[in-house]
C-alpha cells in the first residue's frame, strides 16, 4: 500500500477496522448491511442527473475521504450499529461539498429503535419490515429537510445518488468478477468485448456509457450477431450475491484502509461467530488468503493512469 493521501481515513478513525468489542458488533452490522446492499436494486437517477457511470466509478474511487470519529461505548452494541451508519454515511460524502456533509450527516442521524427495526429485519430476512422501516426512515428525513432544499441541495442529492449507484457497482465488480470496475472500463474502451458484457450485466446504464459504445457501435455496423446475442442475455441478467460476497466486501474494506488485519482464528470469530459460513478453520483460512490475493491483484492491475492507482483503492 501506498502512503495515504492526505483526508484519507486512517485504520484508527473507522470503528469497523478496530480491534476491540466495537469492532466485533459493527462487523457483525456492516455484513448484515453489506448482504442487503449487494442485493438491492440499484437507486433510479432521474434524467437530470450529469455525466456517466464510468465517470461517476472513477470520481468515487478518487473522492477524498474525511472522518470525525465519535467517542462511544463499544460494548453497546446498538451505539456501534449507530456509529457505522454515521460513519458509512459520513465517509460518502464529498468532504469538498458543504452541501453532502450536511445531507449525509442528517441520513447518519438513525434513531436507536430504527437501527434496531433495520438491523432485526435484515436478520430475519424480513424483506417487507425493512422496506417499511426504511419508507418511514426516509420519509422522516424528508420532512426534515424539504423546507430547507434549496437549488445546491438538490444539486448534492443528485450528486448523491449518482455515488450510490457508482458504489454499488463498483462493489459488484469487485466481488463477483474478482476486477477492478477501472480495469474493466479500460478493457472495454480498448475493445474488449467480454469486459462489455460484464460491465452491463453489473448496470445497464453501462448500456449507454462512452467506455463501451466502441464495442457496440462496431457490433451494430459489422452485423456481429454472435456478439449481440449475447448483448441481449447481458441486459435481461440480473447479478446475483449471497453472504460470501459480503465477507469478501469487508476483507477489501479492510485492506484498502490499510488497517492491521486481525489474526485468523479472531477474524474468522468475528465474520462468523457461529460457525455456520465456514465448515472448517482451512475453510476460512483459504477463503481470507484468496481475498487478500484478489484484492493485491486488483490493486496491482489497475492502468496505469488510473489516478495513482485510485488512491490505491
Amino acid at each position: 500500500m501506498a502512503d495515504k493521501q492526505k483526508g484519507q481515513p486512517t485504520a484508527s478513525e473507522l470503528i469497523f477496522v478496530g480491534s476491540g468489542p466495537g469492532a466485533d458488533h459493527a462487523a457483525e452490522f456492516s455484513l448484515t448491511l453489506l448482504d442487503w446492499l449487494l442485493r438491492e436494486e440499484a437507486i433510479r437517477l432521474p434524467g437530470s442527473v450529469e455525466g456517466e457511470l464510468s465517470a461517476w466509478i472513477k470520481n468515487f474511487f478518487v473522492k477524498p475521504v474525511e472522518l470525525q470519529p465519535q467517542r462511544i461505548s463499544e460494548r453497546d452494541a446498538g451505539a456501534v450499529q449507530r456509529e457505522v451508519m454515521r460513519e458509512a454515511a459520513v465517509s460518502f460524502a464529498d468532504p469538498r461539498e458543504k452541501e453532502e456533509l450536511r445531507l449525509m450527516a442528517q441520513l447518519g442521524n438513525v434513531s436507536p429503535e430504527d437501527t434496531q427495526r433495520l438491523m432485526t429485519a435484515l436478520q430475519q430476512g424480513d424483506d417487507s419490515a425493512f422496506q417499511e422501516t426504511r419508507s418511514e426512515m426516509v420519509e422522516a428525513l424528508y420532512q426534515r429537510l424539504k423546507k430547507q432544499i434549496t437549488g445546491e441541495g438538490l444539486a448534492a442529492l443528485l450528486a448523491l445518488g449518482a455515488r450510490d449507484r457508482a458504489g454499488r457497482a463498483a462493489a459488484l465488480c469487485m466481488v463477483l468478477y474478482k476486477t477492478h470496475p477501472l480495469s474493466l472500463m479500460a478493457q472495454a474502451r480498448g475493445g474488449d468485448q467480454g469486459a462489455v458484457l460484464s460491465l452491463i450485466k453489473i448496470d445497464k446504464l453501462f448500456l449507454t456509457d462512452s467506455c463501451t459504445a466502441g464495442v457496440i457501435r462496431q457490433a451494430e455496423l459489422q452485423n456481429d450477431r454472435r456478439f449481440l446475442g449475447k448483448l441481449a442475455r447481458a441486459v435481461a441478467y440480473e447479478p446475483r450475491t449471497n453472504w460470501r460476497q459480503g465477507c469478501r466486501l469487508y476483507l477489501y474494506g479492510l485492506l484498502s484502509f490499510g488497517a492491521p488485519i486481525p489474526s485468523l482464528p479472531k477474524l474468522q470469530l468475528r465474520l462468523d461467530p457461529e460457525g455456520r459460513r465456514f465448515q472448517t478453520v482451512g475453510a476460512f483460512e483459504k477463503f481470507a488468503e484468496r481475498s487478500r490475493k484478489e484484492f493485491a491483484d486488483m490493486v496491482e492491475g489497475l492502468p496505469d493512469n488510473s489516478e495513482s492507482k485510485a488512491q490505491e483503492v
